[in-house]
């Protein structure tokens, strides 16, 4: 399953994956996402984006693998930052050494991070600033996952 929030003013998104993944769920982040980006990518902070994965989400299928990148490539803010947190050493790993392989553009930071805390740190440094929205936004998924089953 896949939930997420959004918050224009401060140009902050907060994706959750848990459990099993359907096509839909990656689907809806996609679409989600570039709706985000596209009304976002004018923001003075540029856009920042977390997305969770819980413990028991199994690794994204190849052919949505590639559809991700392909949308992370089409990013025209200036600047944007990207956290995917996963508990996997291995799936953190992949992600780091596909970042040395193909580097993203200029102001694009794709990093992955063990815990949703260390998202929050990094962007907050990357920012400069505090970022209170970014817990609301991932208090506001971690609720509608609750209420959804």
């Amino acid at each position: 399953m896949f939930d997420y929030a959004v918050s224009k003013t401060a140009s902050l998104y907060v994706g959750l994956y848990r459990g099993h993944s359907t096509d839909e769920d990656y689907e809806l982040c996609l679409t989600s996402m570039f709706d985000f980006e596209k009304g976002q990518r004018s923001h003075p902070d540029g856009i920042a984006a977390v997305l969770v994965n819980d413990p028991d989400v199994p690794p994204v299928p190849a052919s949505w693998r590639k559809r991700m990148a392909k949308f992370n490539e089409s990013v025209e803010a200036r600047t944007y930052l990207l956290s995917i947190v996963t508990p996997s050493p291995i799936i953190r790993g992949i992600l780091t050494a596909i970042n040395w392989i193909s580097p993203p553009k200029r102001g694009h930071h794709n990093v992955a991070h063990e815990t949703f805390e260390q998202a929050y740190d990094w962007v907050e440094k990357q920012r400069g600033k505090p970022q209170p929205e970014l817990r609301e936004l991932y208090r506001s998924v971690r609720a509608a996952a609750r209420r959804s089953g």
